[in-house]
């Protein structure tokens, strides 16, 4: 088997050349399955941890205390040291028999767990029965391979994810993090979500999704709410791979990939809680301003995610329903079209392609309307840009109406800006004279 290692590596590994040493896990199954651009190399050496690591001189991050874990960085690639008293042993204590390959140095494929046939069949399939038990991620490491190998679990694998699911509630929430950005990353990741509710997944990482699992809501397609909710998240990719998908929303989309589809999951989830019945007709008031406020110590809570994820997803679910306000309005002013713009802010895109997500996951259809109210409001945002509105400045303001600088300025160039705008008006004097009368009412 051609086991290319990159010069910088194998310079590395030279200082072990008298030592029984071997390729393990990805880096073997993936020469296998003759993939590329391979950044991530672990060796397994059959020797004591502490003079391996002597030896190798350095400053490793020691990862795994219990299982002797080093890694180290070379030039942008990174080398996992492990060390163990057997070969076999270590194998049979890895995760899948897909990733329990050996090749040693003399390219000598080491393969008693049979993975090499299980990689011809593209099945994930554990390496013993306790392996999810002794470190329950696996089970979302199951669901990684699934996607980025475009696998199926064995009997076995299925069997044991459903006994030990219940134990991902234990495991660190960071790590629960990092596997779901790097699932989303891969081809048909967002299929994650359904997949973990099909198998009965999704309420142990976020238990206060229980009420929406059988709130009925006759407005959706799928008629319950956490249906809905995985199929918003599946409307984002199908709008995604449409044409003439504005460019700015593909570009959002991949800078914040697992922010946007945690935005369409989340985006209603709050509804059971506004819930009321008048007239005979559901409504949901406010719901996406509680969401958005609430998502965030939520997502601190089950995901420690990062506080700017927490500020833009929260910023989506509060925003997520005014496109469809301004569509099905009449007579909306340019000042609409505009306040959109400034709360949304940076996350306008975000904001447009959760409504219009929203939309498809309960109607079905592609609604281009949202595609051709961004635009309108983007040309509102180059009018501004491009001052064809000529705005008020502070300076103007200050020299106008003998004010001191403060907090009432800031107010009254927000305030003129938005006269300007609706009234697609361009000469100052109209704007200070409107400012003039506004301030004869405060």
């Amino acid at each position: 088997m051609d086991l290319k290692i990159p010069k910088d590596v194998k310079k590395f590994l030279k200082p072990l050349k008298n030592f029984d040493y071997y390729f393990v896990g990805g880096i073997v199954r993936d020469t296998i399955l003759k993939r590329r651009d391979i950044k991530d190399f672990d060796i397994l050496v059959l020797e004591d941890f502490d003079r391996v690591i002597k030896i190798l001189g350095g400053n490793p991050i020691i990862l795994n205390e219990r299982f002797k874990t080093a890694r180290y960085f070379i030039n942008g690639k990174q080398v996992d040291i492990n060390v163990s008293d057997s070969l076999y042993t270590d194998l049979q204590r890895r995760d899948f028999t897909i990733n329990s390959i050996a090749l040693n140095k003399n390219k000598k494929l080491f393969d008693p767990l049979n993975g090499l046939k299980d990689l011809k069949k593209g099945v994930i399939k554990i390496t013993n029965e306790n392996s999810l038990k002794e470190d329950s991620l696996r089970i979302l490491r199951a669901y990684r391979f699934k996607y980025f190998l475009n696998f199926k679990f064995s009997k076995e694998t299925k069997k044991s994810i459903k006994e030990n699911r219940a134990l991902l509630k234990d495991v660190a929430k960071e790590r629960i993090l990092r596997e779901l950005e790097i699932i989303v990353g891969c081809e048909k990741g967002y299929r994650i979500f359904r997949d973990l509710k099909d198998d009965g997944i999704i309420l142990i990482l976020f238990p206060f999704l229980k009420s929406s699992e059988k709130f009925f809501h006759k407005k959706y397609r799928s008629n319950y709410l956490l249906n809905h909710l995985i199929n918003t998240v599946e409307a984002v990719d199908r709008i995604i791979d449409q044409k003439g998908i504005p460019l700015s929303w593909k570009k959002y989309f991949m800078d914040y990939k697992l922010d946007v589809y945690l935005s369409a999951f989340f985006h209603d989830f709050e509804k059971p809680e506004c819930f009321k019945k008048i007239k005979g007709k559901q409504t949901f008031f406010n719901h996406d301003i509680l969401g958005g406020e609430k998502i965030k110590e939520l997502l601190k809570s089950y995901l420690k995610i990062s506080n700017e994820s927490q500020r833009r997803i929260s910023n989506i679910i509060k925003n997520h329903m005014r496109p469809h306000f301004l569509l099905n309005s009449t007579n909306v002013t340019h000042k609409g079209y505009y306040k959109l713009l400034r709360d949304s802010g940076n996350d306008f895109e975000g904001v447009m392609l959760v409504s219009m997500a929203d939309k498809l996951s309960s109607e079905g259809l592609i609604d281009r309307r949202y595609i051709n109210l961004y635009r309108r409001v983007m040309k509102i945002k180059r009018k501004v840009e491009t001052k064809k509105i000529e705005f008020v400045t502070g300076k103007d303001i200050i020299g106008k109406f003998a004010l001191k600088p403060g907090p009432l300025i800031g107010k009254l160039i927000e305030k003129g800006n938005l006269f300007a705008i609706e009234n697609n008006i361009s000469e100052k004097e109209k704007i200070l004279n409107f400012l003039e009368d506004y301030l004869k009412n405060l």
